[in-house]
């Protein structure tokens, strides 16, 4: 899968989250900022969890040549 691909998974996931967590969960403003944040945080790392395996992999094959 390409960075792009792993980009629209972690936001979907992180999008889900966020608003599964303002419906079930948010009192207050301060808790809805703090969730979207967090969840905003949640993408950033994903993708670049994403990019690290994927060049982790990219390496692997280009070493067996």
């Amino acid at each position: 899968m390409s960075n792009r691909t792993w980009l629209y998974i972690a936001l979907g996931s992180a999008l889900v989250f966020v608003i599964a967590a303002i419906v079930l969960f948010a009192d207050n403003k301060a808790e809805v900022i703090t969730m979207i944040i967090s969840g905003a945080v949640a993408v950033l790392a994903a993708n670049a969890s994403g990019k690290a395996k994927i060049k982790e992999l990219d390496l692997r094959t280009s070493s067996r040549r």
